[in-house]
Order: structure tokens, then C-alpha cells, then sequence
């Protein structure tokens, strides 16, 4: 049976963004600029140019971005990760591999440091430029864009206050101690766009990997209702299977002009 939970929120989740490297750092410049609210961009380094030790305070997630093959931000973002652990603030790492999915996701000498910081967040995705083989490839510029898109979506699920909004309760279950989890992006136009906006998101997903995935999430944005956001629930369920359970969030934007978009988070 679909499970499919929702509600109202009034407690809003707060967000703090930490990018490593030359890569980390244009993506949370064009985080800061976006002026999110209850998001904040922080430095890696204090005033006097030393390392962040402050405590992290304040905040209900952390969102830490860095390149795979970075072995100085790793170890960065390992300690900051570990800075959360201590004042319970659920990290979410965003790991970014640079070099072609053809060749392996870091070399050598970042094998022990990428697996410490695994092993430090409460979950983590692995965007490489397989995304080029999927149906929105032309919509992204490099894997930089594409990156910088996959965490915008995860700030506006936590931060959307609009028509349904997913809880901090509802976060924590979806990404609190999940290790590896997948997203797929998807995006529709016209009568039938939400179930376009799904049917793009998992175009390239064999239906058996979906099918062995229990916990979704969905978040839907653009010019749409809560009809639409049913709608992409019933079709993610007709080739997901019966027993998923979905939560989800509807943002609505007036300026997408019967367009939509779709992001799939997958546990």
C-alpha cells in the first residue's frame, strides 16, 4: 500500500552550508546569493584566517560540499563533520567526483581520507557526470551546475514553507544514518507535467533499483497543485511498487508558467 505522509509545518529547519575547495566554494557562493532564509553560508576559516573551531550552534542540518579527489577538503569537512556530531546537527555531504564515471570515484591517496568521511556523516550523495546520460543532461552546464542544483533542492525541501512542507521529523528519518542515498531530477511542461517531471527524473533507473528502494522522497516545484504532486506520487508508485512509502513537498512558483520541477530522493 502507499504510504504517502504530509503536513503543514510551522517549526522552521535550519540550514548551514560549508563548501571545500575551489569547487565547495562556487557552489556556496551561488547558495549565498540565492538569500535563503534560516540558510546560513559559513566560512571555513574565522577572522584570523584559522581554522573554523567555533561550535556549530543553531542549526538542524549541515550541508558540507567538496570534491571527491580533495584530499585537503575531505579532511576539512571531516572535521567540521564531526563538530556537528558532537551538538547532534545531521550532516549531509554532497561528494562531487570531477573526473570522468569511467575512472574511479578518487584516486589513492584519497581513499582513506573520502572513507573517514563517509563514515562521519549521516549521509551522503555521489554526484559524478552520470547525469550526462539522463533526459535533463542539456539542462546543466558541467557537473559544477548540476552539483550546485542537487544541493539548492535539498535547501528548498528543507526550507519550502508553501503549500506542503516536510518536517525536521520527517528529514531526520529520511537522511539521519543512511549512508549512500541517490537523487534524480526531473522536469515537465504542459497538461501532464508532473508525471513528465517524474518520468525524466528516473529516466535512465533500471526499474529493479527502484523497486529494492522502500523510502522516498519528492519534492515538486513550478506552477502546479496538489493534484499535480498526487499525480507524480501514483506514477512514481506504478513502477516503484505497492509497498514505498513517499514523502513529499509541493513549492509553488508562480513565474514557471505550467512547468514543473521534480527532485527524487531515494533511501
Amino acid at each position: 500500500m502507499l504510504s504517502v505522509m504530509n503536513r503543514f509545518v510551522e517549526d522552521q529547519t535550519k540550514v548551514a552550508v560549508v563548501g571545500a575547495g575551489l569547487l565547495g566554494q562556487e557552489i556556496s557562493e551561488r547558495i549565498a546569493a540565492c538569500n535563503f532564509n534560516f540558510v546560513d553560508v559559513l566560512a571555513l576559516m574565522d577572522e584570523d584566517k584559522s581554522f573554523r573551531t567555533r561550535p556549530l550552534t543553531g542549526y538542524d542540518i549541515l550541508l558540507l560540499v567538496c570534491s571527491s579527489s580533495d584530499k585537503t577538503g575531505l579532511i576539512t569537512e571531516t572535521k567540521i563533520a564531526e563538530m556537528a556530531n558532537e551538538t547532534g546537527i545531521m550532516t549531509i555531504a554532497f561528494l562531487v567526483d570531477e573526473v570522468a564515471a569511467a575512472k574511479p570515484l578518487a584516486s589513492d591517496d584519497c581513499k582513506q581520507e573520502l572513507k573517514s568521511f563517509k563514515e562521519c556523516v549521516d549521509s551522503f550523495f555521489v554526484i559524478d557526470d552520470s547525469y550526462k546520460k539522463g533526459a535533463m543532461a542539456e539542462r546543466y552546464e558541467d557537473i559544477t551546475d548540476y552539483s550546485y542544483h542537487v544541493v539548492f533542492s535539498i535547501i528548498e525541501i528543507a526550507n519550502s514553507r508553501e503549500i506542503i512542507s516536510i518536517d525536521r521529523e520527517d528529514l531526520y528519518a529520511m537522511f539521519k544514518n543512511k549512508g549512500e542515498v541517490s537523487v534524480y531530477m526531473g522536469h515537465g511542461r504542459g497538461l501532464e507535467k508532473a508525471s513528465q517531471a517524474i518520468k525524466t527524473a528516473i529516466y535512465d533507473v533500471n526499474e529493479s533499483v527502484l523497486r529494492n528502494i522502500s523510502h522516498y522522497l519528492i519534492q515538486i516545484y513550478g506552477d502546479i497543485s496538489l493534484l499535480d504532486a498526487s499525480v507524480a506520487c501514483e506514477c512514481l508508485k506504478k513502477v516503484a511498487g505497492e509497498g514505498i512509502s513517499i514523502v513529499f513537498s509541493v513549492s509553488y512558483h508562480e513565474e514557471a508558467k505550467d512547468e514543473c520541477n521534480v527532485t527524487v530522493i531515494a533511501a
